[in-house]
């Protein structure tokens, strides 16, 4: 995908813009002597949190709560999640 140098907007083809339909939606850019910008394209969901990470966030929002077992709920606003993140979080961390 690269973006439209009429528009602005994504577009997958190069020859026809798929959003305002010019004809050559590379062309502005190289008339102005710039590199057509590429869309780098990320994978669809939510972003992927490995362990390791997990970890880390769950640490912070304990120290962050400061009470020897802090609730779920307790946890989520500390590290400013929702609490099923939390349980997902859990759920990594214990598998």
């Amino acid at each position: 995908m690269i973006v439209c140098g009429w528009c602005a907007r994504h577009t997958a083809s190069r020859d026809r813009c798929t959003s305002c339909g010019h004809e050559d939606p590379e062309s502005p850019w190289t008339q102005r002597g710039m590199a057509v910008p590429e869309v780098v394209a990320h994978e669809p969901g939510r972003p992927k949190v490995d362990a390791a990470e997990a970890s880390r966030r769950l640490d912070d929002a304990r120290r962050a709560v400061g009470t020897r077992t802090p609730s779920v709920e307790a946890l989520a606003e500390a590290a400013g999640v929702d609490p099923r993140t939390i349980r997902r979080w859990q759920q990594l961390m214990s598998s």
